[in-house]
């Protein structure tokens, strides 16, 4: 089912639909309920994922981080512009905020695993993934590759080092 959100001659309850969505999404969230809506999220999204008018994506990820989806956040990330738009090569890890947030998700998933199973990490094991990785989903395919896709979005996005290092000051 797909519903018109963005063209002129859209029917008007679905722009009202869409607005009440969007604020039941946002209500959840500051009642705690994370991942009811994470699952919101994914509903509205399937509406109109070509266009995302509303900015669900931004939705998502926050809900995914904070509902600790780490798995499903970096499965998304991976599939979504292969089944929105097969014909392009892009990815959604061009975005700074989507590369930043899959780099938190693949590092967090890594501790969780890490605390369950034990083990070890290094940066000259991320080095290395990073310099033999073909493009930026060979690190999500890694299973310990969080360090390399942050060292990934400081080298794309220099800039994002600068704010992250006035956030952690504060």
């Amino acid at each position: 089912m797909r519903l018109d959100f963005h063209s002129e001659n859209q029917e008007p309850l679905n722009r009202v639909f869409a607005e009440c969505l969007q604020k039941y999404i946002d209500i959840l969230g500051r009642k705690g309920c994370n991942k009811t809506a994470l699952e919101f999220c994914k509903f509205f999204l399937c509406l109109d994922p070509a266009h995302d008018p509303y900015g669900v994506l931004l939705r998502m990820e926050f809900y995914a981080m904070r509902a600790k989806e780490y798995t499903y956040w970096l499965d998304f990330v991976r599939r979504f512009t292969y089944e929105v738009y097969p014909k392009t090569t892009t990815t959604l890890l061009l975005f700074p905020n989507i590369l930043l947030s899959s780099a938190i998700a693949k590092k967090l998933q890594a501790e969780e695993l890490k605390k369950t199973i034990g083990g070890n990490e290094n940066m000259e094991k991320a080095y290395k993934a990073l310099l033999e990785s073909q493009s930026l989903e060979d690190l999500l395919d890694c299973d310990d590759c969080g360090e390399a896709l942050f060292m990934a979005c400081l080298i794309l996005y220099p800039q994002s080092v600068k704010k992250l290092v006035e956030k952690a000051a504060k």
